[in-house]
């Protein structure tokens, strides 16, 4: 990647030096806690990313921690031993200078996997979760397989009332034309694809037979009717359960490595990817609607030090999309591989 020779020591003055790039207005602090829920009559499916993303037009920012907004709210009692000091300094910095291109509102999460320390900025703030529910249905379907209810090859058909071919960009079929779970769930995750997200649905039995293992397992803020919502907490203890294989005592070792490689395998890599190691793996999933762009996962460096990253935001999509980048190369500067 091309910014790794400026690596550890010399990163935070390399930030430094391209505040230049900032817009020269005054910030006007985000609006960071206290999110209502909007609650919508009937799920509201998230959008693809576009075939073809817009352009990152802005450059890499960064703030003095002089500049940061009043109104963001860091949770305290966070120790920094296994993550950067002045990191948590330097993520508060991009969300203050992004604050200004029409980065409205921003929930974050960086965990270091082995020691438990975390940056954590508003993790209880509720967001649309565009496709980010789509991880908490691939794990309703694991559970109804391992159930017995539906199998790998149980063939799902593409109907007038799951073809969300639209917002795709292409179609799975013709009407009547069958896909087996196994292809639906791969389509879902991998490819964020919203009609095979819709057929594995209808073969659940509805919306409502998603949340069950979420309230089973202590997920309370994240829903999928009638609105569809979650918090950067929720996302992470989800990766979290996914690594760990701590998630549903139902789900076998087979069943976390199948949904671990799926996540692995993710296409869409316009977000955080963007400034991320490319000798790291990235294991994740994206979602974007008007208005929303988030990207969380489980980052393995070439060490194989595991960080959980999860980013939630609202605003102008260049703005968000640019600082989902400029986060991921803070991080790759900041942290030792």
């Amino acid at each position: 990647m091309p910014y790794r020779r400026y690596w550890r020591a010399g990163w935070a003055l390399t930030l430094c030096l391209l505040v230049l790039t900032a817009c020269g207005s005054q910030a006007v602090p985000p609006t960071i806690v206290g999110v209502s829920p909007t609650e919508a009559p009937t799920p509201t499916i998230a959008r693809s990313t576009p075939a073809e993303p817009p352009a990152i037009g802005l450059p890499l920012i960064e703030a003095t921690p002089a500049t940061l907004g009043t109104g963001i709210r860091v949770a305290p009692g966070s120790p920094m031993v296994g993550l950067p000091t002045d990191l948590e300094d330097a993520v508060l910095a991009l969300i203050d200078a992004y604050d200004r291109q029409g980065l409205t509102r921003a929930g974050i999460i960086v965990k270091d996997a082995a020691t438990g320390d975390a940056i954590r900025l508003d993790p209880d703030a509720v967001f649309p979760a565009a496709s980010l529910y789509k991880p908490f249905l691939l794990w309703a379907v694991q559970d109804a397989i391992t159930a017995g209810k539906l199998h790998d090859d149980t063939p799902l058909t593409f109907t007038a009332a799951t073809d969300d071919s639209a917002e795709d960009g292409y179609r799975l079929g013709d009407y009547g034309d069958t896909i087996t779970v196994n292809r639906a769930r791969r389509l879902m995750i991998t490819a964020s694809n919203n009609t095979a997200a819709w057929m594995l649905v209808e073969a659940l039995g509805g919306w409502d037979q998603i949340e069950p293992p979420l309230r089973d397992h202590g997920f309370h803020a994240t829903t999928t009717y009638p609105a569809i919502e979650t918090t950067p907490r929720e996302v992470t203890r989800f990766f979290e359960g996914i690594e760990n294989e701590t998630l549903d005592p139902d789900l076998d070792t087979d069943d976390y490595a199948l949904m671990r490689g799926l996540f692995a395998e993710q296409a869409l890599g316009t977000h955080l990817s963007l400034g991320l190691p490319n000798d790291a793996t990235f294991a994740h999933k994206t979602a974007n609607l008007d208005g929303v762009l988030h990207d969380a996962g489980v980052l393995t460096l070439v060490s194989g030090r595991i960080i959980y990253v999860t980013v939630l935001t609202e605003g102008d999509y260049t703005a968000s999309q640019s600082f989902m980048r400029d986060l991921a190369l803070t991080l790759t500067l900041a942290l030792p591989e």
